[in-house]
């Protein structure tokens, strides 16, 4: 019974406890770095096609 020990269920593994909060930061950063890539990508678009339509606006008064 001495592999029954209580160590696994109090306070066990106490390296990957320690770990975890660094490693939720690191992925925080990298999906905030990854969203932020996007957003102004898709402000880009977004701006591309104002272009376009106030182009398209200039262009076509009769229509």
């Amino acid at each position: 019974m001495s592999g029954w020990g209580l160590g696994g269920w109090f306070g066990g593994n106490s390296a990957a406890k320690k770990d975890a909060p660094k490693k939720a930061i690191l992925q925080l950063r990298s999906t905030l770095e990854m969203l932020n890539k996007r957003e102004k990508h898709l402000q880009n678009q977004m701006d591309e096609e104002d272009q376009k339509a106030r182009k398209f606006i200039n262009t076509n008064k009769t229509g």
